[in-house]
């Protein structure tokens, strides 16, 4: 069983798959009201069905949990930024994400390009992706990046764990460090969901 407890400083972050498209697709689907599938848009539809129908890492925590490489894992439904400050208080660490390693999909892009957004603030702040959080000590990254490599795990490194005076810090698309503020978020129920 992977807990949010194990992490240790120096460990390396990981993330499966794409982030902030749940967030995307519930915006898509609050403006347009309740309705049947758009047929047109294929991103539009991605991201409505990322929202309905979200992916179930089941695979893939099975992997993890029985190689035995990831320290602490949790799912991704507070969003990014709010899931690892979880994982930060019960392992007694720090953080710091390099937000130029994000995974997102061109869906999302495409969408908050349209929308005039940016799509780092999906992927940091929307939730309900419930994609797998997760650290990796140093010296298991070789086995981490050979499951990978094997397609066993679909996942991408995002930052390390650090001592926990540093606190959440984020290095910015320019390459600056700075604090990581975590916003809440609220789970949306209907259309009711909002940003807190």
């Amino acid at each position: 069983m992977l807990k949010r407890s194990g992490a240790g400083k120096g460990d390396v972050l990981y993330v499966t798959g794409t982030l902030g498209d749940s967030r995307a697709g519930w915006e898509i689907r609050r403006h347009r009201k309740v309705g049947p599938p758009l047929r047109g848009d294929r991103d539009t539809r991605y991201l409505l069905k990322r929202h309905i129908r979200p992916t179930a890492r089941l695979a893939e925590s099975r992997t993890l949990a029985g190689s035995g490489v990831a320290s602490s894992a949790i799912d991704l439904s507070d969003g990014l930024a709010g899931d690892l400050r979880h994982i930060c208080e019960e392992s007694s660490v720090g953080a710091v994400l390099d937000v130029r390693r994000l995974p997102v999909s061109h869906s999302l892009v495409s969408y908050a390009h349209a929308e005039r957004k940016d799509p780092l603030d999906y992927a940091l702040l929307g939730g309900e992706d419930y994609e797998l959080l997760f650290t990796v000590p140093v010296k298991r990254i070789s086995q981490v990046e050979a499951l990978i490599h094997r397609g066993q795990l679909c996942a991408t490194p995002i930052g390390r764990m650090t001592a926990p005076r540093e606190g959440l810090r984020i290095i910015t698309a320019g390459g600056k460090t700075g604090p990581l503020r975590v916003r809440g978020y609220e789970h949306h129920v209907g259309t009711n969901g909002r940003w807190s």
